[in-house]
């Protein structure tokens, strides 16, 4: 009797574990539009690479770069459009675990006059707006790509931007964006964990 006890217990205990990682699997699909296993991936990764493919793109076209050994978005004067829509990345959408951040764009430029900025480098969430922007200037261009970085602190959540806006000045390339975590904030994370499990239960 009591090893078929213990049986049982072990059992009940499964099925419960299940519900409870179903249930979750549910809250976090809501909420932020991954599935738990993708959460537990996100969370070992210190880095992220988004290539030219992995961006919407307003104006500009792709192109193959033999001096960046990729593909890169070109754009020119000509390309400007009055109607304000000049983003020549935008995306990907991604989520974003609470804490600090570093994001950094490979861009190259020709044909400027000097101190004239020719793009705004802005993160955006869908929802909020701008949360963090740098204007980009010709200073320190050497006649190849440079880095441009943009360090930033959010509270996190669902789709996140990293945008580029063009102003209409010089010929610029962009590159590959590279996305490092400085420190997440895993006390806001729990904290916001138990906001969203609240929420829910009160939607049941």
């Amino acid at each position: 009797m009591k090893k078929e006890k213990i049986i049982n217990f072990i059992i009940i205990f499964i099925l419960v574990a299940f519900f409870l990682l179903f249930i979750t699997d549910i809250i976090i699909q809501r909420e932020l539009g991954l599935r738990i296993y993708d959460l537990i991936y996100r969370s070992t990764q210190k880095e992220l690479i988004f290539e030219t493919t992995d961006f919407g793109h307003q104006l500009g076209k792709v192109v193959e770069d033999s001096s960046y050994d990729g593909t890169v978005m070109q754009v020119d004067p000509s390309d400007f459009q009055s109607n304000g829509q000049n983003y020549v990345n935008c995306g990907p959408g991604i989520f974003l675990f609470p804490g600090k951040y570093r994001l950094t764009y490979d861009i190259d430029i020709a044909n400027i006059e000097e101190n004239e900025d020719f793009a705004v480098l802005d993160i955006f969430r869908l929802g909020s707006g701008v949360e963090e922007e740098k204007k980009l200037n010709p200073l320190d261009y050497y006649g190849e790509y440079k880095k441009e970085t943009l360090e930033f602190e959010t509270n996190g959540g669902r789709s996140y931007e990293f945008r580029i806006l063009y102003l209409g000045k010089g010929d610029v390339k962009v590159g590959n964006a590279k996305l490092e975590s400085l420190g997440r904030n895993y006390s806001l994370l729990f904290r916001r964990s138990l906001e969203v499990f609240k929420n829910f239960m009160h939607s049941w």
